[in-house]
């Protein structure tokens, strides 16, 4: 038959009879196709779905090197997000074959990103689609014309479906897109940032700044690789000089000497971080309390800025660690705002306090 499928024809060869009386043996076929002969691999031909794994997509692979040396990923989310990716006999790939792809599910996923973006239809396609239930994502054609980045940033796309079947697109998205920000800008700490924003909480979020700059080397030279940091350098000569002199002073001084520190230190995250809380609400130096386990539960108001407490004095040089602030938050709902509070003490009865307000997702 000349229309005979794809224009192959297929081949088979037969095991020769070594004896009378034996039956044929299990044939071995192949194609031929413009008069070269291949086997069905070779061709591409798949009499059943085949499994995909790194060796057809190189990315499953190198994606999961790329989490794994990530700066300041916690291990937790590294495990999290690897067994989401890493193809296994629980989590499968499979090329899909468009016409087992209703159109209508096509068209529902078109007009979400379309809602999404704001782009026309036509302007959208869609690479992959995932089936949380069973673990499993169906690459589609298009997939494979990506760049290896692209690849990537697709895959753990794909990836967060698993973990969280209930995610809005939104939010899936917004992962897509830091992850590839990332890869493309690996030196960059505010795009390493902006993705491990997506999974760690801002109780984490100066611990893991401090570890970036120490993998980058990007640490100001006043923070030692313990954390450690004289106070004084925090609050500013300006705020010290009107402290020791007795004189009326404003914790804005303060504010402005850590925004000094954040530009002459431009690649450390770390001073990026602590400028941005305290450029949100507060900053200062507060009382500590205990309750009768012997743990700070609070802190005064920062300390007024019409008078000098003499008490504090001695404490303006000292050091804080910056690895061991304890984080308080509170919800305000009727204003749509919450509250973060990061005390760092210096000694059993006074703190160096930052206050961050922000927003609460509607």
């Amino acid at each position: 038959m000349k229309q005979f499928i794809l224009g192959l024809m297929i081949i088979f060869s037969f095991k020769a009879f070594s004896t009378a009386g034996e039956g044929a043996g299990n044939g071995g076929g192949g194609v031929l196709r413009d008069g070269i002969a291949q086997t069905f691999y070779s061709a591409g031909v798949r009499v059943s779905p085949i499994e995909l794994t790194s060796l057809e997509i190189p990315e499953l692979e190198t994606i999961l090197g790329e989490l794994y040396f990530m700066p300041g990923l916690p291990s937790p989310y590294l495990r999290y997000l690897s067994e989401a990716i890493n193809p296994t006999i629980d989590r499968k790939y499979f090329n899909l074959d468009e016409s087992q792809m209703g159109q209508a599910e096509l068209e529902r996923l078109t007009l979400i990103y379309k809602e999404l973006t704001g782009l026309k239809s036509e302007k959208i396609e869609i690479f992959a689609i995932t089936d949380p239930k069973t673990k499993t994502t169906y690459i589609r054609p298009s997939f494979y014309k990506l760049n290896s980045v692209e690849k990537m940033a697709i895959l753990i796309h794909e990836a967060y479906w698993i973990n969280d079947p209930q995610a809005e697109y939104k939010e899936v998205l917004k992962i897509e897109r830091d992850f590839q920000s990332y890869l493309e800008n690996k030196k960059s700490p505010v795009a390493i940032m902006r993705f491990l924003e997506n999974f760690i909480a801002i109780s984490d979020m100066i611990n893991t700044a401090f570890e970036i700059d120490l993998k980058l080397g990007n640490l100001p030279e006043f923070v030692e690789e313990n954390g450690d940091v004289v106070l004084s350098t925090l609050l500013g000569d300006k705020f010290i000089d009107l402290y020791d002199a007795g004189k009326s002073f404003s914790v804005l001084l303060i504010t402005e000497n850590l925004m000094k520190l954040r530009y002459e230190n431009p690649k450390s995250l770390l001073m990026k971080i602590i400028f941005d809380f305290s450029a949100t609400l507060n900053v200062g130096l507060g009382k500590s309390h205990k309750n009768p386990f012997g743990k700070h539960t609070g802190t005064a108001d920062v300390f007024d800025s019409r008078y000098v407490n003499e008490e504090v004095k001695p404490i303006l040089k000292k050091k804080i660690n910056l690895l061991e602030g304890v984080h308080r938050y509170r919800n305000f709902s009727e204003f749509n705002i919450k509250i973060d509070m990061f005390n760092f003490y210096i000694d059993d009865e006074h703190c160096f306090i930052l206050k961050f307000k922000h927003q609460l997702h509607k």
